[in-house]
């Protein structure tokens, strides 16, 4: 045993004096103490297979362990007291322990990277939002709060502090205080043995709650493949799992057995306890808040179809999910189905009108059926509510042509929003918007000029004025429309992509076509929105999208031939 002591302590003074001479020389990396954490960690686990000498903590000595190091991760959390979903779920599973004198808490790490879970001594269990992501039943998640849960009922998460203890003694404290959270030896993982364990009474506990033993298996099989696709990657994210990266899938990898050796080691447990296999699994609640997520990101990338689908999939699993609703809507209109983004838009606005989803209906009920259009958006009830206003401004707007009643209801409409200036300004440049749509361009500057003087801060008047100037021939005025500090600033516009597209407009009509390609193909790659032929044709007047049109060509051209220089220099 001494000279296994030896060893451990060898191999942490080994670690220490890396880390020591690492940050004695330049490097282009950032330095962080996690990956000696880590090599700790490693040494413990085989340190694990050591009889323990410190006495064994007590239950209580074990909430006061537990309560202190739970402060970074759980600093708002009441001890029993779980009213979310994450939450509810842990404790059902957690009814049946072995150790009834530990309560436990449930927390998540809201970071879409952290794609773990972990435990801490005295019942805090942590999963992080990257994890939750990737689950799609309740039965996986019991499965994986019953194994964290397991850890700290086989008291592998206490024996882990003795360790810590232990070490101390040795006169290594040093490498526990490197500035990281002590929870990050936690987030290492076990030893084989004590992960398998804790995956079986894991299960177990999952079982007793009445959850499938599918879920676990489930779970396992799709770790196991994307396993098996991340070591073909080549640091780009798992195709279906488009928000999961590399190196964060590495990390739970990396603190787990193989997720082949678990999936074997849990199907022989459901096969020696005689649970049926097939048990149907119960839906994750989670499920369609992560797959609106996830098409959203396919959106972004101009994946339109499978944005589609997975919005579908999402209002399918739960037919009242506002945010699939109103992201379908969008992402239809963005595709350039006006008739499919009218629909969508119908639906998400009978159930919540918001003013994104109304302005979708209204843009795409003028290229579809105006009717429709006009029938969902007078639906829109509650006269107090600041959406009615802008519903108003829409019907206004799909009016066949303005006339005094139209323009009367418009002020009413302004007149109701009077101490809101930037709601003003919303309700002037959507109004100015179809102007611009019916030609009226004086009476949509005025429009623009307005919203600008009740609230310069808002920026979508000051690029809609640079369209609106270009389409009357000023461009030197668009220009200017677009310099920083005019509000349309490039500093300050996160869609940088639009205000590249209406330069790209500018400097076609002054005739520096080059220039305006230039400008066109860093607005497509900022929003591949700009290469549908559809949407802009809906969006702008006649001329700029004749102009967006034939940028449209030019980039598509450039890129074929960008790809066929590719496939020769292979």
């Amino acid at each position: 045993m001494m000279g296994r002591r030896i060893a451990l302590i060898a191999i942490l003074l080994a670690g220490g004096g890396v880390l020591f001479a690492v940050q004695r020389h330049k490097v282009t990396t950032p330095i962080t103490p996690r990956p000696v954490l880590y090599l700790v960690a490693d040494a413990e686990r085989e340190a694990e297979r050591l009889p323990l000498e410190a006495t064994r903590v007590s239950d209580a000595e074990e909430l006061r362990v537990g309560a202190e190091l739970s402060r970074y991760v759980c600093p708002r959390k009441e001890r029993g007291s779980n009213p979310d979903y994450v939450g509810n779920v842990g404790e059902k599973v957690a009814l049946n322990v072995k150790r009834q004198g530990i309560p436990y808490t449930f927390c998540v790490q809201e970071d879409n990277f952290f794609v773990n879970a972990y435990a801490l001594p005295g019942g805090y269990v942590v999963i992080g939002r990257g994890l939750l992501a990737l689950l799609e039943s309740e039965d996986e998640l019991a499965f994986i709060l019953g194994h964290e849960i397991a850890h700290v009922d086989d008291r592998h998460a206490i024996e882990r502090v003795q360790y810590q203890l232990a070490s101390r003694k040795l006169g290594l404290e040093g490498l526990y205080e490197l500035g990281q959270p002590a929870q990050v030896l936690y987030e290492a993982g076990y030893s084989k043995e004590q992960e398998l364990e804790a995956d079986r009474d894991g299960l177990e506990l999952a079982y007793e709650a009445g959850y499938s033993p599918r879920g676990a298996l489930n779970v396992m099989q799709r770790f196991e493949r994307m396993d098996r696709e991340m070591k073909r990657a080549t640091g780009s994210p798992i195709e279906e799992f488009a928000n999961v990266p590399l190196q964060s899938l590495q990390e739970y990898f990396r603190s787990h057995p193989p997720a082949v050796e678990r999936f074997l080691a849990l199907q022989q447990v459901v096969t020696s306890r005689r649970w049926n296999f097939n048990a149907p699994v119960r839906p994750y609640g989670l499920r369609p808040m992560f797959l609106s997520e996830q098409a959203a990101g396919l959106d972004k990338q101009g994946k339109w179809q499978r944005s589609i689908s997975t919005y579908s999939f999402a209002i399918h699993l739960d037919p009242t999910y506002q945010a699939a609703l109103d992201g379908l809507a969008r992402v239809e209109w963005r595709s350039g189905d006006a008739a499919a983004a009218e629909r969508a838009a119908i639906a998400a606005t009978a159930r919540v009108p918001s003013v994104a989803t109304m302005r979708i209906l209204a843009r795409a009920g003028a290229a579809a059926n105006r009717d429709d259009a006009v029938k969902a958006l007078g639906a829109v009830g509650g006269a107090e509510d600041m959406n009615v206003a802008f519903a108003r401004v829409e019907i206004g707007g799909l009016a066949s042509e303005r006339n005094a009643s139209v323009m009367a209801d418009y002020q009413r409409q302004l007149g109701a929003v009077a101490g809101n200036m930037q709601w003003q300004a919303t309700l002037r440049t959507e109004m100015a918007w179809w102007m611009y749509r019916a030609g009226d361009l004086k009476d949509a500057a005025a429009e623009l000029e307005a919203a600008h003087q009740s609230f310069p801060a808002y920026v979508p008047a000051m690029l809609w004025r640079a369209w609106v100037d270009s389409e009357m021939g000023r461009q030197a005025d668009a220009e200017n429309d677009l310099e920083p500090g005019n509000g349309g600033g490039l500093e300050e516009v996160a869609d940088v992509s639009s205000q590249m597209a209406a330069r790209a407009v500018v400097s076609w009509r002054v005739g520096n076509r080059d220039l305006a390609k230039s400008q066109f193909q860093q607005a497509a790659a900022g929003d591949e929105v700009w290469m549908v032929r559809n949407w802009v044709q809906d969006t702008f007047s006649v001329s700029a999208a004749g102009i967006l049109v034939q940028l449209q060509a030019a980039e598509m051209a450039r890129r074929e031939e960008e790809a066929r220089k590719q496939r020769e220099a292979h």
